[in-house]
């Protein structure tokens, strides 16, 4: 990750007024916290797909690419397909999170959708 001081000097520096550069930096800070969203999923994925081979008895067959939208804006991350004892798919890490099944929204987006 870079430094993001010399990022918001520039922001600051391209703004208009005092508003704009809020709402850029706002924006910019909103991706940088979904990206790394991004990169703690795929953390917690190796993690998880551990647990499961060793506990379990879990078998991984692939990584697949899953983007969803939450609050903080789209998130990108892979993650392992497992199959358990009895031959069940599973995502353990869109498990462990939440995320249903070929939804592309987060929880949180569901929730302040009904507001």
């Amino acid at each position: 990750m870079k430094p993001i001081i010399p990022e918001i000097a520039s922001i600051l520096e391209q703004s208009s007024d005092m508003l704009s550069f809020w709402e850029t930096l706002r924006v910019k800070m909103m991706g940088i916290i979904a990206d790394q969203l991004g990169e703690f999923l795929e953390q917690l994925d190796q993690a998880l797909v551990a647990y499961y081979k060793t506990y379990y008895g879990w078998k991984s067959e692939r990584r697949d690419q899953r983007q969803f939208t939450c609050f903080f804006g789209p998130v990108t991350y892979r993650r392992h397909l497992m199959y358990d004892k009895n031959g069940n798919a599973h995502y353990p890490v869109d498990e462990a999170i939440g995320l249903k099944p070929r939804k592309r929204y987060s929880p949180d987006v569901m929730i302040l959708g009904r507001s």
